[in-house]
């Protein structure tokens, strides 16, 4: 599979910390947390570290009340059959064509790191002062930066990002500093300036400690092309109607699951290993497990490629072992979904919550 004209490039890991304590949006002035340092696979981050930009060194479900950290229901869409049609034929530039796109440069942020400048469209950091690093870049076409604050629940997000470390600037699209952990309440108004689906980047992204754990403990983001217009599916919090959208495409929103025996599993698996050895075959058993027990929801408008959303590589701890994978095998990464996904293998959730329309 083909997602067009794509650049790998290994960039220097940047200087990352786990912190101590949470400085809350106030003003102008945005505070970070304690001091850098790197976190080790299960271990506890180290003070002054360099080299590793997990969050933290386990991952923690922000809100286990939210419905993309819970179990896809056992209750299939009645218009299933539809919908997995529209996704499979008019989700991506041809058939059936679902990557996985380490979409999003995910960051951790210090007390200690310098301070920049933020020049935003829109959101609610334009003109403020954070902090943040030179090699802080985004990876990406949509160019999208994830930073994360001492708190578990602080982050800022941005879209079309460039960095200018001369000047100690930030300039973005959509600058936002947010509360993702909102116990329940992220449905209710959601983000609405985030992505098509209005729910914060960090949600529904596998991050570098799942990669390193081997476990995925929520559903993942999609993003496809040609989403539907006007309308959108809980738990959406706005109708994005991106200028692909389409009259027959899925609404974002949209949640489905995938049907799998463990012998189909394990013969797509054995063809990831002979591919990229064990670390490969390792990190799809933890997509193909979470796509089987959480699904997937369809969260954004993708341009012209549908794929699984993940933390991008450049961004990994530099001693992840599929960072390494990545560099050696970056289209059997990009194209290991094939031969796991088919129509026959996905089918649409029924969830119960409202519809959007506009």
């Amino acid at each position: 599979m083909r997602m067009g004209i794509v650049k790998f490039v290994a960039r220097a890991a940047a200087l990352l910390v786990l912190l101590s304590d949470c400085t809350a949006y106030a003003g102008k002035n945005h505070g970070g947390g304690g001091t850098s340092g790197g976190g080790g696979t299960g271990g506890t981050g180290g003070t002054g570290g360099t080299g590793t930009t997990s969050i933290g060194p386990a991952c923690k479900i922000l809100d286990t009340s939210e419905p993309w950290n819970q179990p896809a229901p056992n209750t299939r869409h009645p218009d299933s059959d539809a919908l997995v049609q529209a996704l499979w034929n008019t989700g991506s530039d041809r058939a059936g064509n679902i990557n996985i796109l380490p979409s999003y440069s995910v960051y951790v942020m210090g007390k200690a790191d310098p301070q920049y400048y933020v020049s935003t469209t829109y959101g609610n950091l334009n003109n403020t002062v954070v902090n943040y690093q030179a090699l802080w870049l985004p990876h990406n076409y949509d160019r999208q930066v994830v930073v994360k604050t001492a708190s578990d629940s602080y982050y800022y997000e941005y879209f079309n990002t460039t960095v200018d470390s001369t000047n100690n600037r930030v300039a973005a699209a959509r600058g936002e500093y947010l509360n993702v952990d909102q116990k329940g309440t992220t449905l209710n108004g959601g983000n609405s300036p985030s992505r098509g689906i209005g729910i914060p980047y960090i949600h529904m992204l596998i991050l570098d400690c799942e990669i390193r754990s081997g476990v995925i403990n929520h559903a993942l983001s999609m993003r496809i092309a040609r989403p539907r217009c006007n309308e959108a599916w809980w738990p959406a919090t706005k109708v994005e109607n991106h200028p692909q959208c389409i009259t027959g495409g899925n609404p974002e929103g949209a949640r489905f699951v995938v049907k799998l025996t463990q012998q189909q599993v394990d013969t797509w698996a054995a063809g990831l290993r002979a591919k990229g050895g064990s670390v490969l075959e390792s990190f799809g058993r933890s997509v193909a497990a979470a796509l089987q027990t959480y699904g997937f929801f369809l969260t954004d408008n993708g341009g012209a490629t549908a794929g699984i959303d993940m933390q991008a590589f450049e961004t990994l701890s530099t001693d992840t072992a599929l960072r390494s994978v990545y560099l050696l095998h970056p289209t059997d990464i990009r194209d290991m979904l094939d031969g796991l996904l088919g129509p026959g293998a996905i089918q649409a959730v029924d969830e119960a919550g409202p519809r959007l329309y506009r």
